[in-house]
């Protein structure tokens, strides 16, 4: 299988922004009562994770080339196994990579009246790269239930997919940990609050540990976090329940 110069250069761009950061953090530990450092490192750390997650997607379209080429070429059965998980773990670090540098922009909603939290949960239970962004073999379901009612409101359709597709991944993930099959299921509905109609949106899961999954470090609590301050934009709240987490969004 061939690695050619250009793949072998991009590899050494990624090694030498891993540098950069292991430089910056070296400076965060002996200067972390600094607040005009720390803010210069996280910008800096913002550009430099920028940087890597444009690498990471050329490298995925060179392993999406050779995954190509090996379906035309007699590749044995082992190469294309080799470049198809390649590809994975490139589309998992990018996609995380890309989590970060959204973390680092602040939540400006474009918000648009009449977008339905239905349709977005449904995109995000009709999504088969969801599964791909994940590890191992099993394969998890997402069930979608929905009461009777109009589940339109203002939001901004762009962000608050991606936070539901955030805190489904990270629910898929505490699963996907403990080796459970059991499907996920994503129930929507509506009732009555102080603020209006709200819309209910509830991850449930066998076993599901949310105060856990709360408090997660990581990508998983960076994602989730991230999550919360879209759903917070959107005047809304993410909460802890039994084997469920809740997301509650006013629709007027």
């Amino acid at each position: 299988m061939p690695f050619t110069g250009w793949s072998f250069w991009r590899f050494q761009q990624i090694s030498n922004d891993s540098s950069r950061i292991e430089a910056m953090h070296e400076l965060l530990t002996s200067a972390t009562d600094d607040r005009e450092i720390l803010q210069d490192l996280g910008r800096a750390c913002a550009e430099i994770v920028h940087d890597v997650r444009n690498e990471l997607n050329a490298l995925k379209l060179y392993a999406t080339f050779l995954l190509k080429r090996s379906e035309k070429s007699k590749w044995q059965p082992d190469e294309r196994e080799t470049v198809t998980k390649l590809l994975a773990g490139l589309e998992r670090s990018a996609g995380d990579l890309t989590m970060l540098v959204h973390y680092s922009r602040p939540i400006e909603p474009a918000k648009r009246p009449g977008i339905s939290v239905q349709q977005i949960v449904k995109s995000i239970c009709s999504d088969r790269e969801l599964g791909a962004r994940l590890t191992g073999d099993l394969e998890q379901t997402l069930v979608a239930e929905y009461d009777s009612g109009d589940f339109r409101g203002e939001f901004d359709p762009v962000l608050l997919t991606q936070a539901f597709r955030a805190i489904t991944l990270s629910v898929l993930k505490q699963q996907r940990q403990k080796g459970s099959l059991d499907p996920i299921k994503i129930r929507l509905r509506t009732e009555d609050s102080k603020l209006g109609t709200v819309a209910v949106v509830d991850w449930e899961g066998v076993g599901l540990k949310t105060a856990d999954l709360l408090a997660s470090v990581g990508t998983t609590g960076v994602c989730l976090s991230l999550a919360a301050r879209i759903v917070e934009a959107h005047r809304g709240t993410i909460e802890s329940h039994s084997e469920s987490l809740r997301a509650r969004l006013p629709l007027c």
